[in-house]
């Protein structure tokens, strides 16, 4: 089934992204290996970062931290991250439905095929990804903000602006290498399950 591995590819990268996103003891790790608590106060930070956390999941957010211009940029990141959220939970529900129909209709082997060769494709994305933030991380960071944001809020002062002192730039190449490392796991783990199944299938029928 073709569609299977037009979707998988994007749906493990969404699920790295979740994991990541919603991990509390991430953000404070990386407050910690990026020195922010010298610069703001740690329960502050801690307490900002859970914030947001739960603005991501509810929308509401009630925080006197950020200024003006980070609040309306939280906005925009707010809309970006709920329409992640659909996307993923939209992918999760054809995903299911085209696995259970596979199942359904003992379309065993085609079922093998599919998850081996979307672990390929999903690998080869990735590398991909991988391979252009490598050559210009500062570049692709840039490129990606002007793609998904209408306005230049994102552009922070880290003088005036609390918030790209709490997320440098170091924060997201770390956040991307994590992402990277979720989504190889994920996709090599598709790879060996659409090459063991047959084997396991093959076995237990002898």
């Amino acid at each position: 089934m073709k569609l299977l591995k037009l979707l998988f590819p994007i749906f493990i990268i969404l699920l790295s992204y979740n994991l990541i996103a919603y991990n509390l003891d991430f953000y404070k790790n990386e407050f910690q290996k990026h020195d922010i608590y010298s610069s703001l106060n740690k329960s502050d930070v801690d307490k900002e970062a859970e914030n947001l956390i739960n603005y991501f999941k509810t929308g509401k957010l009630e925080t006197s931290f950020f200024n003006e211009k980070e609040l309306t940029h939280l906005k925009d990141v707010y809309k970006l991250n709920s329409t992640v959220c659909y996307l993923f939970y939209g992918l999760l529900t054809l995903i299911s439905i085209c696995l259970l129909f596979l199942l359904y209709t003992k379309r065993c082997k085609e079922l093998y095929n599919d998850l081996f060769h979307s672990g390929l494709i999903s690998l080869g994305l990735i590398i991909s990804l991988l391979i252009l933030v490598i050559i210009n991380f500062s570049f692709s960071f840039t490129l990606f903000h002007e793609m998904l944001f209408t306005n230049n809020l994102w552009q922070l002062n880290p003088e005036t602006d609390k918030l790209i002192v709490m997320f440098p730039e170091g924060f997201f190449i770390d956040t991307f290498i994590r992402i990277v490392i979720y989504s190889l796991i994920f996709s090599l783990s598709l790879i060996l399950i659409g090459k063991l199944l047959p084997i396991i299938n093959k076995s237990s029928s002898k």
